[in-house]
């Protein structure tokens, strides 16, 4: 599982979304996490934003849920259809790896609310 650390900015509860780096359709973002070493113009619509840009520029980001602050090659895990988790500290973990074999997802019949 691959987390990285970044810098939260308005992430106040984890938010779960696909990556996407080229946009995308604006109907299909709201289940969409925009990753990109440039912050677009466009950011209407996405569940989150992940961005390797400082400080100074989160404010171009529009109140959005995002992570700033992470290195190219951090980035540059984050694939065009990975699934990820933001976290309110700043982690960014792959749960669902596009490129990985390895996946899997556990379902039971058995709830364990009460």
């Amino acid at each position: 599982m691959k987390v990285l650390q970044g810098h939260p900015v308005n992430l106040a509860f984890p938010i779960i979304g696909r990556v996407s780096r080229n946009g995308g359709r604006l109907c299909l973002r709201k289940d969409t996490i925009y990753v990109s070493e440039q912050i677009r113009r466009n950011l209407w619509g996405y569940a989150g934003i992940v961005v390797g840009k400082s400080m100074n520029e989160v404010k171009f980001m529009g109140g959005k849920p995002s992570v700033f602050g992470l290195s190219t090659t951090d980035l540059s895990f984050l694939q065009e259809g990975d699934v990820i988790l933001l976290d309110p500290t700043g982690l960014v973990t792959v749960l669902w790896d596009a490129d990985s074999p390895h996946n899997s997802i556990f379902v039971t019949d058995t709830c364990n609310c009460k």
